[in-house]
């Protein structure tokens, strides 16, 4: 009853391969959950709080940033700065070790709550869907590719400036 147990934060799992030829391979295999976690209602609120904000925060850039021709820009910004801010907050809090109770609601606030408001694949899909309705294949291909590649060349350099600002100074 006492014990610490349902905080657990998903793995990666290394198993041996061992290979046609008798060679032990080490495999690392998809992220396990845990069974059954918890959700305490701090966290709930955490998330809430956080989703809040970064919605809020979206809608506003949308109506601040406006759509240049086709490319509506304030969702394109939202989708590109959120995927940088979440790689190196991630990849940040990470750095500091293993996930404890204050990481553990800072990443529930910032990264799911305020970032996962904030930034918006069922807009960025349906922006897509709606220049393909309007025959605009060519602006739905460069629009919708374009965001996924310089928002993952964002998350990367998210996560290569995360693990700098990350790393203990003991």
């Amino acid at each position: 009853m006492g014990h610490h147990t349902q905080h657990a934060t998903p793995r990666l799992i290394r198993q041996d391969f061992e290979c046609a030829h008798g060679a032990s391979v080490p495999v690392v295999s998809r992220l396990q959950l845990p069974a059954q976690p918890v959700v305490h209602p701090r966290d709930i609120g955490l998330v809430a709080a956080g989703g809040s904000v970064g919605t809020l925060a979206r809608y506003g850039l949308g109506h601040l940033v406006p759509a240049i021709g086709w490319l509506p820009l304030g969702v394109l910004l939202a989708n590109v700065t959120g995927a940088f801010l979440l790689a190196w907050l991630v990849q940040h809090l990470a750095g500091h070790g293993p996930e404890d109770s204050r990481r553990r609601g800072v990443r529930l606030l910032l990264g799911v709550g305020l970032l996962g408001g904030y930034t918006t694949y069922s807009l960025l899909a349906t922006d897509v869907a709606e220049l393909v309705l309007d025959q605009q294949i060519g602006a739905a291909l460069a629009y919708g590719l374009g965001t996924v590649v310089v928002g993952g060349a964002a998350t990367w350099l998210g996560i290569l400036v995360g693990s700098r600002t990350g790393t203990r100074h003991e």
